[in-house]
C-alpha cells in the first residue's frame, strides 16, 4: 500500500491512501515499522508544490487523508515517535498554507481540513501555521467558500482563538499575530467575541502591538455592528468595550474613541 501511495496512479494512490487510514485505527505500530512517516510527508509536500506551480489548479488530492494517517499515529505513538511525526508535520504546514491561498475551492477546503487534522497534534503545529500565514486565508474561505468550507475554516479558527484565549497575559504578540486578531474582529459575531476577549486578555503587554494591528478600529466596528442591529443578544459588545476600555488606559484619545463607540450601543 505504501508503494502504491507512491508510485501508482492518481487514483491507486488515493486508493492506498484511504486503506492505510483504516489500517492506522488499530495497526499503528505496523505502519511506523513500516516507515509511513516520510511518504505521507511527501503527500502532503507535493500538494504544497503543485498550488506553489499550478496555483488555481491544485486540488489537493491526498491531503487529508495524509494529515488524518499522521494525526492518528501521533495520538497513539509512543513519546520519540511523537517527535518525530510531529516534526514531519510542521515541514509541510508552509505548502498547506500556499495551497490554502492558491488551490481551487476543493484543494482550499481539503488543505483547511488538513490543517485543522494536524493542528490537533500541538500548540506548536497551530501557531507555525498561523505564523506560516494562514489565517487571512481561512478568514476569506469563511467568507467566501462553500458551506463545507466555511465550517473547516470556522473550525480551524476556533482553534487557533482557544489557544491563544489559553495563553498567559504576559505572552507577546507579534505585529502579524495582533493583526490576525483584529482581522477576526470582522468575521462572525462568535468569532469576534472571542477574540475581542483575546485582546482584552494579552493587552497589557501588546497595547502598542495590538493599536499598530488596527485594534481600536476592530473593536469598533464590533460595537458599531451591534449598535446598527438594534436587536440579537448583544453578541461581542462586553468582550469588545472591555477591550477597548484597557487599550484606552492613560490614552486620551483612545479614550474619547471608545466613549463615543460605547454610547453608540448604548
Amino acid at each position: 500500500l505504501i508503494q502504491m501511495m507512491q508510485t501508482g496512479s492518481e487514483q491507486e494512490k488515493e486508493t492506498a491512501l484511504q486503506a492505510l487510514a483504516g489500517l492506522a485505527i488499530d495497526h499503528q505500530q505496523a505502519l511506523m515499522e513500516a516507515n509511513v512517516v516520510e511518504p505521507l510527508v511527501r503527500v502532503l509536500d507535493r500538494a504544497g508544490k503543485i498550488a506553489g506551480v499550478q496555483g488555481l489548479d491544485a486540488a489537493g488530492d491526498g491531503v487529508i487523508p495524509a494529515a488524518n494517517i499522521l494525526n492518528g499515529l501521533w495520538r497513539w505513538g509512543r513519546p520519540a515517535e511523537r517527535a518525530h511525526i510531529e516534526k514531519a508535520a510542521l515541514s509541510v504546514l508552509d505548502g498547506l498554507v500556499q495551497l490554502l491561498y492558491n488551490g481551487t475551492q476543493t484543494g482550499k477546503e481539503r488543505a483547511a481540513a488538513a490543517l485543522g487534522t494536524l493542528g490537533q497534534m500541538s500548540d506548536a503545529v497551530k501557531l507555525a501555521f498561523a505564523e506560516a500565514g494562514a489565517v487571512k486565508p481561512l478568514v476569506k474561505l469563511l467568507r467566501t467558500g462553500s458551506a463545507s468550507g466555511k465550517e473547516e475554516a470556522e473550525g480551524v479558527l476556533w482553534t487557533l482563538l482557544a489557544m491563544n484565549r489559553e495563553a498567559s497575559g504576559a505572552v507577546r504578540m507579534s505585529v502579524e499575530a495582533a493583526a490576525d486578531m483584529v482581522l477576526l474582529l470582522g468575521t462572525t459575531e462568535a468569532l469576534a467575541k472571542e477574540a475581542a476577549g483575546v485582546i482584552a486578555n494579552l493587552v497589557q503587554h501588546n497595547r502598542g502591538t495590538l493599536m499598530q494591528a488596527g485594534a481600536v478600529e476592530g473593536l469598533m466596528q464590533v460595537l458599531h455592528t451591534a449598535g446598527a442591529k438594534c436587536t440579537g443578544d448583544g453578541v461581542g459588545i462586553g468582550e469588545a468595550a472591555t477591550a477597548l476600555e484597557l487599550l484606552a488606559r492613560g490614552d486620551t484619545r483612545v479614550s474619547a474613541i471608545a466613549l463615543e463607540a460605547v454610547a453608540g450601543v448604548e
